[in-house]
């Protein structure tokens, strides 16, 4: 007698704990705040020049679109009673501003997080895809 066909979505087990692992790498590179270091930022209020040579810490968070970001302003700025305007360097002329009240800018873009979350929906089928033909074939 023969064996009656497999379902269409039916996957094997190997191929749902490969899905698996794709997708806790995809949350995990969505999720998990990453830290860059941009060195000999230029600082200036309206009058005068703070530092030439801040360290800036920035927290992206998203991938491969940045949904968010967090600069923190270093220890010797904190405490400043007028505003501070930081050129990144980037070639681009906008201007974060730390205001005296701020010691943190934070960036948020949740309507980004649609289009990482349909392109780790490809990744992981595209991981699924060939792990199942080659599970099916052997079977």
């Amino acid at each position: 007698m023969p064996t009656p066909p497999r379902r269409f979505w039916q996957i094997h087990l190997s191929t749902a704990i490969v899905m698996m692992f794709v997708a806790a790498a995809m949350l995990y590179l969505n999720a998990v705040p990453h830290q860059v270091l941009i060195p000999n930022v230029r600082c200036h209020t309206r009058d005068n020049t703070i530092s030439d040579d801040s360290a800036f810490y920035v927290l992206h968070w998203g991938w491969p679109i940045q949904t968010g970001n967090r600069v923190q302003a270093p220890q010797h700025m904190r405490g400043l009673d007028r505003d501070v305007y930081l050129d990144i360097g980037d070639g681009r002329d906008d201007r974060l501003i730390l205001s005296p009240a701020s010691l943190v800018i934070e960036q948020n873009e949740p309507q980004k997080c649609i289009p990482n979350a349909l392109i780790a929906f490809l990744i992981v089928i595209a991981v699924a895809i060939p792990f199942e033909y080659l599970q099916r074939r052997r079977a």
